[in-house]
């Protein structure tokens, strides 16, 4: 079973948390609806789950379109007449898709992953905070490893990982 993490979003636009996420649902996700991956791990590690538009299971695919639509003027007319419940009882059932209210199987594909990338780090001495700005869709956590940051991003057509240290180790 999974939780959602709780937040209030502050007026800089950035979420913090101080702790690692425990399980997938708690990660931090950047993306633009194509291409997307979800930043979650560990106290010693950064996992990116990838994902693409076009990588669905694919079990559903010939299925047919459901009529619900010839149901709105019907509904629209329960609502000018202030019908307020049978029009509810109608939509939820007629408009609101496959699956829930309708007791009509979802035929909706699920995603499949593309892949991850598991960053393992050495050394870490303290977990910091993740953060993710909802203004550039960054996200960031931020580790005392010899100050080793990390933060990922993804763009237009792209998810990008950047690692880096403000420490000079002489290596």
């Amino acid at each position: 079973m999974s939780s959602w993490v709780k937040c209030k979003i502050p007026p800089s636009n950035i979420l913090k948390y101080k702790t690692p996420p425990k399980e997938w649902m708690e990660g931090l996700p950047i993306g633009n609806g194509r291409l997307a991956a979800m930043v979650w791990g560990s106290y010693a590690s950064d996992i990116l789950t990838l994902n693409h538009e076009w990588l669905w299971r694919g079990v559903n695919r010939n299925r047919k379109a459901y009529e619900g639509a010839k149901y709105l003027p019907v509904i629209r007319e329960l609502l000018k007449n202030k019908e307020y419940f049978k029009a509810t009882s109608l939509a939820n059932t007629f408009l609101s898709g496959e699956g829930g209210i309708s007791q009509i199987k979802n035929k909706v594909d699920p995603y499949q992953v593309a892949g991850e990338f598991v960053f393992k780090l050495d050394n870490v001495n303290e977990y910091i905070q993740r953060e993710l700005n909802l203004k550039t869709g960054i996200a960031r956590i931020i580790r005392r490893a010899g100050d080793i940051k990390s933060s990922e991003k993804a763009g237009n057509h792209e998810v990008i990982t950047k690692a880096g240290s403000n420490e000079t180790t002489g290596r």
